[in-house]
């Protein structure tokens, strides 16, 4: 029995639930860091994932985070704003 890496079933979860309007900023920021953390897995333990796949994952990996952290800069100018006005 072949064994998918979670990642793989996740994001087909969520390519079929976005459909064609299937981005990162279409996500929600709980997708996002489960994406992050679904990643961050397959990476580092899981054995059904190979060397090349590690390889794309860690780029993929890079864009979440940079996702996550422009939500967060987003949130906190947000933040900011709301304060000073």
């Amino acid at each position: 029995m072949e064994t998918r890496p979670q990642i793989l079933v996740y994001f087909e979860e969520l390519e079929q639930r976005y459909g064609e309007h299937f981005t990162f900023d279409a996500l929600r920021t709980t997708e996002l860091c489960r994406l992050e953390r679904l990643a961050n897995h397959a990476i580092e333990a899981d054995p059904a994932v190979s060397s090349t796949d590690r390889q794309n994952l860690r780029a993929l990996l890079g864009l979440i985070r940079k996702q996550i952290e422009y939500r967060s800069l987003s949130a906190a100018l947000s933040l900011e704003v709301r304060q000073i006005g």
